[in-house]
């Protein structure tokens, strides 16, 4: 599947501005005749608008424009790929914005000769990373680039299709801004700016296969998660298509007593909870934690964080979440941890979410791991670990200082925070009261099918983040 960047930088070609004396044959007669009275008022101004209306629309005409692709060219494109100084950037952009004036286009031509496009060109002048801070903060108070909403975390690496979904978007969003449903800068703009593009991600589009934009982007996602790697995980992944495509997972009537470890944590950092010198939970709150979910605890015995592997995965759990921070000596909810402490559902839509890493082995290991589960391949250390290792070995995964292909033992051990997940939100079918040390199995109970379709899910819906992301 082709991939574009998020990153603007590859939406526009190396332009050369140095154009030769005579102006390049412009089929479309308003860019023409534009051109031609530019060129009466100033020669020298009337090549640089070609040249750089040229870079803007790669010569496929003014319908191409938009408010996005002018403010990526002039806030990123101008600056990258026109090797000169702050006082020729000012003038290219002056040129191009006299000459939308003569197209009418007015609002983008007093864009190119706005005050914010004069702040980030001199930006760059002093750094490219200046100029890219100044780019990305331009860009988000602009209003025009879509922001992440509940449904969709934009990728930073996208598909084609999410490339596309990106541009509608915004194209909707500079509507709204233009009709003065949003207003930029003011007070609860963002809240409106994110009901616009929940809106547009939502609409019934019967020019799309898929429905809307959001199962578009849903659908080549689901599409790059099954098909990127080995021909055993394929077929494997290939069984849960239906579950991970299909509707939201319900969650389970006995959600409470699944996420009631994490719910605990995160009421107690509620008020702030003191750390120790070593940034870790204090005895104290270890054994009331631990003994209030029945998690064993040598008797007699001071234990730390790290002593009870149980409350080293809730607190794990809460912070892969984004439900935890560190406030000096202090725990403290985030703002993302208030509304799921509020949100039953969604702490158990989110910390499901969570039993998998966001990539590398583990998650690579983990994903295999819950589909085996789900299929009933296996109960047992020994036949999980076998069953990961048999189908990541294709995924060319080696270790990090000897080089080896991983085996069991390897297996076993990226299982290691999925396995401690597991436990603490009570997913295994074991005994009442049994531990892990009691009854070692892996096999799962109602709730837990539920939290590995929800973690699949995520996976396979989760934005790329990097160009060698591929797992």
């Amino acid at each position: 599947m082709a991939l574009a960047r998020r990153d603007v930088a590859t939406r526009f070609a190396v332009a050369d501005w140095q154009t030769p004396p005579i102006m390049r044959d412009v089929r479309d007669p308003v860019v023409a005749a534009a051109l031609a009275q530019l060129d009466r008022e100033d020669p020298a101004l009337a090549k640089q608008a070609d040249a750089a209306l040229n870079a803007l629309t790669w010569d496929e005409g003014l319908a191409t424009i938009t408010q996005m692709r002018l403010q990526e060219w002039l806030w990123y494109g101008l600056p990258v790929k026109f090797w000169t100084d702050l006082a020729e950037w000012v003038q290219i952009a002056t040129a191009l914005g006299r000459l939308l004036d003569l197209v009418e286009l007015p609002r983008y031509g007093a864009l190119c000769r706005g005050a914010t496009t004069h702040d980030v060109l001199a930006a760059y002048e002093r750094d490219e990373a200046h100029g890219r801070a100044a780019f990305r903060k331009a860009m988000n108070a602009s209003g025009i680039s879509p922001p992440d909403v509940p449904e969709l975390r934009w990728s930073a690496i996208m598909g084609v299709e999410e490339v596309q979904a990106h541009e509608a978007v915004s194209g909707v969003l500079e509507m709204a801004i233009e009709a003065g449903e949003i207003r930029p800068g003011t007070r609860g703009w963002r809240g409106r700016q994110q009901a616009v593009v929940r809106r547009a991600l939502l609409l019934a589009r019967p020019d799309l296969a898929a429905g809307c934009w959001l199962d578009q982007v849903h659908e080549e996602r689901v599409e790059r998660w099954l098909t990127s790697r080995g021909e055993s995980r394929r077929e494997l992944l290939g069984r849960v298509r239906d579950a991970v495509t299909g509707p939201k997972v319900p969650v389970p009537d006995d959600v409470a007593q699944h996420v009631a470890p994490v719910r605990w944590l995160l009421e107690r950092a509620e008020t702030g909870l003191d750390l120790t010198a070593t940034n870790r939970l204090r005895p104290a709150t270890v054994a009331e934690l631990a003994r209030g979910f029945g998690w064993s605890l040598e008797v007699g015995t001071r234990q730390t964080e790290g002593d009870v592997w149980e409350v080293v995965a809730v607190r794990h759990l809460a912070r892969r979440v984004g439900a935890l921070r560190r406030s000096g000596r202090r725990l403290v909810l985030t703002t993302a941890g208030r509304r799921l402490l509020a949100d039953e559902s969604g702490l158990w839509q989110a910390l499901c979410g969570g039993l998998l890493d966001d990539s590398g082995f583990p998650a690579a290991a983990g994903e295999i791991a819950l589909v085996v589960l789900l299929e009933g391949e296996a109960d047992t250390d020994d036949e999980l670990s076998e069953a990961v290792a048999a189908r990541i070995v294709e995924e060319n995964w080696t270790g990090q200082s000897s080089g080896a292909r991983p085996g069991r033992r390897a297996a076993l051990q990226g299982l290691s925070d999925l396995r401690w997940g597991l436990e603490v939100l009570r997913l295994v079918d074991r005994p009442p009261g049994a531990t892990w040390w009691d009854s070692p199995t892996w096999r799962l109970n109602a709730a837990g099918r539920a939290a590995a379709l929800v973690a699949l899910q995520a996976r396979a819906l989760r934005p790329r983040r990097s160009i060698w992301e591929s797992r």
